[in-house]
């Protein structure tokens, strides 16, 4: 895999769901670390398809998510 800036790099790949707005479908999403870098998730052109249009001059179309869910979901036990 390139990174966005150019360097190689191995990552581990998942496959999860997207949903905007009332549509939903499968993308596979690669993982590496991005905690120093503005955004911590980007979706490429594979994800969106063909029949998504991206309107650069717009940002925070959805709906603004909780974060009450994170607080609710008690912490994973290791072992």
């Amino acid at each position: 895999m390139t990174s966005s800036n150019g360097d190689s790099e191995w990552r581990y790949v998942i496959r999860s769901g997207i949903e905007v707005g009332t549509r939903r479908w499968p993308i596979e999403l690669t993982l590496t670390h991005r905690g120093g870098m503005a955004c911590r998730m980007l979706l490429g052109r594979q994800a969106l398809g063909e029949d998504v249009v991206v309107s650069p001059g717009e940002s925070f179309c959805q709906p603004r998510l909780s974060h009450d869910v994170y607080h609710a979901t008690p912490p994973a036990r290791d072992g």
